[in-house]
């Protein structure tokens, strides 16, 4: 085993786990899943409620403002199970707040606090909440910039959906404030 530690370039994340060489190299991507990164405290935030139409369900999500301004809202999308304080999204939410891009870490229908207290829960079909709070954000103004959804697994398949969508004659209908994505299975 060496002990050289690897950093991850790009926008992305950083990886502190020591690489193996020889027999031991396909074990690099299972430790990873029981490595115990380091505590990330993240900046103040703000909780910002997110009504469903047609329930009286409410998404929730921790925003915090951007450092720098011209720089596009990041919506992070957890994956199954999972919420906004898992380990992937505040590790991400760090790396694009280091970067000066405001984000939103926003817990899905039934996630979170939210856990067992939803008349529904989220699915892999279920875009419309997520066009819901990419429609509040903008009447709040808090996406001048445009968004760009960052999903992990389960949120990754929410995002590329939510892209894909088509309408009747064949049009996006996703808000023309998204920018683009970020879709991972695995890190």
């Amino acid at each position: 085993m060496t002990q050289k530690s690897t950093r991850c370039q790009g926008i992305g994340f950083d990886s502190y786990l020591p690489r193996f060489g020889g027999l031991l190299s396909g074990l690099q991507p299972h430790l990873q899943t029981i490595w115990r990164r380091p505590q990330i405290k993240l900046s103040r935030h703000q909780s910002i409620e997110f009504p469903q139409p047609n329930s009286n369900d409410v998404l929730v999500g921790a925003y915090h403002p951007p450092v720098r301004a011209g720089r596009p809202l990041v919506l992070m999308l957890h994956g199954l199970p999972g919420d906004m304080n898992k380990d992937l999204i505040v590790w991400g939410a760090h790396t694009f707040l280091r970067r000066g891009y405001a984000v939103l870490r926003l817990n899905m229908r039934g996630a979170g606090e939210q856990a067992g207290t939803t008349e529904e829960l989220y699915h892999a079909g279920r875009t419309s909440d997520i066009h819901t709070v990419i429609r509040q954000l903008v009447e709040q103004n808090l996406c001048p910039d445009g968004i760009v959804l960052v999903g992990y697994s389960f949120g990754a398949n929410i995002a590329l959906k939510l892209l894909g969508e088509r309408d009747n004659s064949g049009k996006p209908i996703v808000d023309p404030c998204v920018r683009g994505a970020a879709a991972s299975c695995t890190l």
